[in-house]
């Protein structure tokens, strides 16, 4: 546990005397409160911006190591960032905002029958409950049909997706590991259990450049 020393500033009073000196001996006054002069203001040169203390300062990147023999990609940054990888973000948005309406809309219906189910259940004869009754159940089914087709197309479209990119990052990675005459380049995810690393080693913006370069 860190100790914290506090230092406390004690002011003495200084007396004249003691008692028995001259009456004409009183106590000087305490001397002025000391003024705190602000600093300097630094001017920058002229042609020179002034420095923002709040921007952040950007670290180099580290070089490669010369005598490194393997290397990392980081993945879901590819994905994220290169221009294929948000090509494929957009195909599978377009996929679900396409799928996921007519999905949205039948639960709307469902949901405004059961409300009026709620509210005419002992009012309306039983024929008109049993085929409102009839119609929610039709619907459900409707809505389950909907959803696993949805889950389909979305699983066919995921895999589709991964399977081109992989098949345009594996000879990028190749390429880079036959020119720097590596062992392995490795693929880091978040379950690769890799908990250290040289950061010098990550490929990941040699690849997106290579990627982005080849991608239309």
């Amino acid at each position: 546990m860190t100790r914290m020393t506090i230092a406390v500033a004690v002011c003495a009073l200084v007396l004249a005397g003691p008692a028995a000196a001259a009456p004409d001996q009183a106590t000087p006054p305490p001397p002025p409160p000391t003024t705190q002069v602000p600093p300097p203001t630094q001017v920058p040169p002229p042609g020179q911006k002034p420095a923002d203390p709040a921007a952040p300062t950007t670290k180099p990147p580290v070089p490669f190591p010369p005598d490194a023999r393997i290397g990392f990609v980081d993945m879901q940054r590819l994905v994220n960032e290169s221009k294929l990888g948000k090509q494929g973000q957009e195909a599978m948005k377009s996929l679900r905002d396409r799928l996921g309406a007519p999905i949205a809309a039948k639960q709307k219906e469902m949901l405004a029958l059961q409300d009026k189910i709620k509210t005419q259940q002992n009012i309306v004869a039983p024929a008109v409950l049993n085929n409102m009754q009839r119609d929610l159940a039709r619907m459900e089914r409707e809505l389950q049909a909907l959803q696993q087709n949805f889950d389909i197309e979305e699983d066919q479209l995921q895999a589709d997706l991964i399977n081109g990119f992989s098949a345009k990052v594996q000879p990028l990675v190749e390429a880079i590991r036959n020119d720097r005459n590596l062992w392995a380049v490795w693929v880091l995810t978040s379950e690769s259990g890799i908990y250290a690393v040289h950061s010098g080693l990550d490929l990941t913006a040699e690849v997106l450049k290579r990627l982005d370069a080849v991608t239309k």
